[in-house]
């Protein structure tokens, strides 16, 4: 029995001791820099005995989290390992990069099939020498089981002119602005604060479809008013029709877009008219993404537009951030100067306008103090008289006589 207490209280501090308390993770480090792990601990929807897990909708093909540590230990990659329980349906990598104030971005590129469909199981470790350890898990839905929208198009403006980037729901040039993140050919240059794009409907009927939408079965197919049909599967040919209607309808409805990045690098925001989803028709709507870089380096950028019954657009690209801490010092720099100078010259103004009105208080007390004086020498009455009619003088120009 004591055996086994023994065995308890020393698992029990090998637990605590494995325990990094200066370790926090987080998923937006600007709203939070623990909401995933805080002093070493995993909080309760991100641990195996969860019940529901974190999950990742299939449109999302990387993800950034965000560690940082309260004391001088510096991370490593082989500190962080990434694991997951499927390597057919996904290829996923884990890079990790330094950042200021003891602060490391984690970017997950998941690389799915886009075939099919799969929910995997993702987990990160954490393995900090003379610190301690962590495990984090969430799932992710792999696959696009959806149907591309027909007729969607997306323009990227570029260098002054338009560039269309999606046809028909479809990445024109997936080398560009697909996921394949090791051969970035689309960089947004640093001098381009802002990239627009234009959503809308261009929708064109094909010849297949045309005969699909035209069989005498089409027709059979609207007029059918069997009840007991629609608790039996979809045949394929009525699959098909469902599916060239959905293609012909004018319009499209999208949910909020979303852009993420390496928020310690760029901190990415969406406007336009699209900036809380709508509804896409053949008229352009804008959507807009203001990188606002706020360190120097490369980023990777995830552009999501999340379609209604559709399969998503999803175009990831690099921004490359430039921040120039000269200018915004030179104009931090004279607005100083001219506070400085402004108070100075006030200062000035203020000492001599006192130092003024000292001296004539002065001045006119010592010629009060004459006239009161009664002299008896010759000159000093002649000096008085006129003082004094110095005095009434001024006195009668500004007062009137006395």
């Amino acid at each position: 029995m004591n055996l086994l207490i023994y065995v308890f209280l020393i698992s029990l501090v090998n637990c605590f001791e494995s325990t990094c308390k200066y370790l926090h993770v987080s998923t937006d480090i600007d709203k939070s820099r623990d909401d995933i792990i805080k002093a070493g601990i995993p909080a309760k929807q991100w641990v195996l005995e969860a019940d529901t897990f974190q999950l990742v909708n299939n449109s999302v093909q990387m993800d950034y989290l965000y560690v940082s540590m309260d004391n001088k230990i510096q991370l490593t990659q082989d500190m962080v390992q990434l694991e997951f329980d499927d390597h057919y349906f996904a290829n996923s990598t884990l890079k990790m990069e330094h950042h200021q104030n003891n602060v490391y971005s984690l970017k997950i590129d998941y690389r799915c099939k886009q075939y099919g469909g799969r929910l995997i199981q993702y987990e990160v470790l954490f393995n900090i020498p003379s610190c301690g350890s962590a495990k984090i898990y969430w799932q992710k839905l792999c696959g696009s089981p959806l149907i591309k929208r027909h007729g969607l198009n997306v323009d990227a403006l570029i260098k002054s002119y338009n560039q269309t980037v999606v046809k028909d729901g479809e990445l024109v040039n997936k080398a560009y602005w697909d996921k394949d993140f090791d051969n970035f050919v689309f960089t947004v240059p640093a001098n381009m604060n802002y990239s627009i794009f234009y959503v809308y409907m261009n929708l064109t009927k094909s010849s297949e479809e045309e005969k699909i939408l035209n069989k005498e079965e089409t027709k059979d197919f609207f007029n059918a008013v069997d009840q007991s049909k629609s608790d039996t599967e979809t045949t394929q040919e009525e699959f098909q029709v469902l599916e060239a209607i959905l293609k012909l309808i004018p319009e499209v409805h999208i949910s909020p877009p979303y852009v993420d990045a390496d928020h310690t690098i760029t901190k990415p925001i969406i406007r336009g008219d699209l900036f809380k989803g709508g509804v896409v028709t053949d008229e352009p709507s804008t959507l807009i993404v203001e990188y606002n870089c706020v360190e120097n380096g490369n980023t990777t950028i995830e552009l999501n537009i999340p379609l209604q019954y559709f399969q998503d657009i999803t175009m990831v690209f690099q921004k490359q951030c430039v921040v120039s801490t000269q200018s915004s010092f030179s104009i931090l720099s004279v607005l100083f100067y001219l506070i400085c100078f402004g108070v100075v010259g006030f200062m000035l103004y203020t000492f001599e306008v006192h130092t003024y009105s000292l001296s004539d208080i002065r001045r006119i007390f010592t010629q009060r103090q004459k006239f009161n004086y009664k002299a008896t020498e010759k000159d000093e009455d002649i000096e008085s008289e006129f003082k004094i009619g110095r005095l009434v003088d001024n006195q009668e120009s500004k007062y009137g006589s006395i």
